[in-house]
């Protein structure tokens, strides 16, 4: 009886600490979690989001290239005149939603990068130019994309990576891999950093490439208006269903 007496000690004692121990992992987590939090609220995210509607598009992959052009300029071009309506676009994916789509190989035309450069992740965005209207992105140098010619937009941190935070306007970047022959895109312009997570720490390199160079059947519908947004989505929405 001494001995089991001694043995239940022990155990308790065993499990005490466990506890103890789970329960400062448990504060430590919790604390670290209400402070990335907070940093989430006080940071810039690099656009506006107050009165803003968004209204998501899911098509099928097989859906035509050109079919798929003509329903987004429809859907962009029939909610324009809708009274409140300020700007509206198109993105593939909108903001602090994580993820999407990159290149892994970036080439300047007449700049030798360095092959950990080159092979860096560089952030890709299908939008129209009223995208950046609508959430407010500031345009900082230069002019946006003109839809009929090879051309794309770089945010901030694009620049500062590539071209140590010099004016990229007017040249020539390829994201074909180098068993590729380089298809290039003139830089125009540069947009502010735009946070692709709530929860990172960091701006990623992107770029913006008009809608109708590439293919991406999901896609996102962004307003910025006035008035009721409730009222502004079902009239979105009404135009929409028409098309």
């Amino acid at each position: 009886a001494t001995r089991l007496k001694q043995r239940s000690g022990r155990l308790r004692n065993i499990l005490v600490v466990g506890q103890i121990a789970v329960s400062l992992v448990l504060v430590s987590t919790a604390i670290l979690l209400v402070s990335t939090l907070l940093s989430a609220r006080q940071r810039s995210f690099g656009f506006v989001r107050d009165h803003v509607v968004v209204i998501e598009f899911d098509l099928p992959w097989s859906t035509d290239a050109d079919k798929l052009k003509r329903f987004y300029e429809s859907v962009e071009q029939s909610v324009r005149d809708l009274p409140g309506v300020r700007a509206a676009g198109i993105v593939d994916r909108v903001p602090l939603q994580g993820g999407g789509q990159g290149f892994t190989y970036t080439r300047i035309r007449g700049v030798t990068l360095d092959e950990a450069t080159a092979r860096r992740v560089v952030g890709f965005r299908a939008i129209s130019n009223g995208y950046f209207a609508a959430l407010r992105i500031p345009l900082l140098r230069g002019r946006l994309a003109d839809p009929a010619q090879r051309e794309i937009v770089v945010n901030e941190a694009f620049a500062r990576r590539y071209f140590s935070g010099a004016d990229p306007i007017g040249a020539s970047v390829s994201f074909s891999p180098p068993s590729r022959e380089p298809k290039w895109y003139v830089v125009v312009g540069v947009v502010g950093n735009v946070a692709r997570s709530a929860m990172e720490p960091f701006f990623p390199a992107e770029t913006f490439v008009h809608y109708s160079l590439t293919f991406w059947p999901q896609g996102t519908l962004v307003l910025h208006g006035e008035g009721d947004p409730e009222t502004l989505l079902r009239a979105a929405q009404a135009r929409i269903f028409q098309i």
